[in-house]
């Protein structure tokens, strides 16, 4: 898909599920004022759509690409027949939507008594590429715009951006 286009929109009936090959997803709710809420930033190896398709609902948020992107559609039958024939595929699926529900509880806890700082420190130190290099600096790639993951954290764009300049002048990035 390119950059932009929809998935699937909230309410769309579900036949399935998708797992991410490359790109970036944001799974997101839109208020009737028209203000966006982003609860979900998907990247490459992780998968979405299960719980709808598993309890026979409409998906419950859109899920655009913010990036170029390509994913894969599992149909609920294809899923249903790998499981038959071998139950292992269930416990992959359910171990990866539990580990979903973990982190979702820790962010919901984060949203709901961290401060701004304690987000956006939480956010980064998620997607920084490693512990220990070599020259003593972890590089962190994000994948989205600052817009999109002050959604995700539920802070407004200026307030992430002081966050990050905050940092910055604590020599911390």
């Amino acid at each position: 898909l390119k950059k932009d286009a929809f998935v699937y929109h909230k309410g769309d009936p579900c036949k399935g599920f998708y797992t991410t090959v490359y790109g970036n997803f944001k799974m997101s709710f839109l208020s009737a004022e028209g203000k966006e809420h982003v609860v979900r930033i998907i990247g490459p190896g992780q998968s979405f759509g299960e719980a709808s398709m598993f309890l026979d609902r409409p998906f419950p948020a859109t899920v655009q690409a913010i990036s170029q992107t390509r994913a894969l559609f599992i149909p609920k039958e294809v899923l249903l027949h790998c499981i038959a024939d071998d139950p292992r595929c269930a416990h992959v699926i359910f171990a990866g939507l539990s580990r979903r529900i973990h982190h979702m509880a820790e962010r919901l806890e984060s949203l709901a008594l961290g401060s701004s700082l304690q987000r956006v420190i939480g956010y980064l130190l998620q997607h920084q590429s490693s512990l220990n290099s070599e020259d003593g600096k972890n590089d962190i790639e994000l994948p989205a715009n600052k817009t999109t993951i002050a959604s995700h954290l539920n802070l407004a764009p200026e307030t992430f951006s002081r966050v990050l300049q905050q940092l910055c002048e604590l020599g911390l990035i």
